[in-house]
């Protein structure tokens, strides 16, 4: 509902269900949201390449419905119809998104079955920041708003790193103006109720990539 709003151009009506600090990052920044519609060919296209047993792999996939996803990609020419032909009482619109979408992210189920390996850090305010030099050597996974440190861990960490970022770089291929790979690397973390940026242990606000 909300980013039909937004897409609508009824900003106004998201002021009754935001935070007045996101209110006006959201405002901001919805000249720059990811459309589906911009990728739609995109991601036919990779799911027209996969395998049955690919499809099979994927998560939440069993009780035959990788047979339908199987069948339906080779006659949908839209995502709507894409969707239709899977969708059933037992199969809901949801899950056959999540199902459509993890294919398209090339998402193995194995890995979503394992516990996560650290928090990639993308914002936080004033009271969060506190909190988290609080936690920063007591949690119990790794915290950090650089994904290149993250993945460093251990080879599960380097595995969720590499399809967050892979991910990151597909969901470019919907917004307005198409950006180069990487971006998940050296994005700068975002900070509200700030007004200027500070130095801390996680670093400045550009320097998500060196950390």
């Amino acid at each position: 509902m909300l980013r039909e709003a937004l897409f609508r151009g009824r900003e106004q009506e998201l002021c009754r269900y935001l935070p007045p600090e996101i209110f006006a990052l959201t405002v901001q920044g919805a000249g720059e949201l990811a459309d589906v519609t911009r990728g739609e060919r995109a991601i036919l296209s990779r799911l027209r390449g996969m395998t049955h047993q690919q499809f099979s792999r994927l998560p939440d996939c069993s009780e035959g419905i990788e047979n339908r996803l199987y069948k339906a990609v080779r006659q949908a020419c839209t995502l709507e119809q894409l969707y239709a032909m899977i969708k059933t009482k037992r199969y809901t619109l949801a899950r056959v998104r999540r199902l459509v979408l993890s294919a398209f992210l090339q998402v193995d189920g194995s890995l979503c079955r394992q516990s996560a390996p650290y928090a990639h850090l993308l914002g936080f305010t004033p009271a969060g920041k506190a909190l988290l030099s609080r936690w920063k050597n007591t949690a119990a996974i790794p915290l950090s708003p650089s994904l290149r440190l993250l993945e460093r861990q251990n080879e599960t960490a380097q595995r969720f790193a590499r399809l967050e970022a892979a991910a990151d770089d597909q969901y470019a291929v919907f917004l307005p103006q198409l950006r180069p790979c990487g971006y998940a690397y050296t994005a700068p973390v975002v900070t509200i109720g700030e007004n200027k940026t500070e130095e801390s242990e996680y670093g400045t606000d550009n320097a998500r990539a060196d950390l």
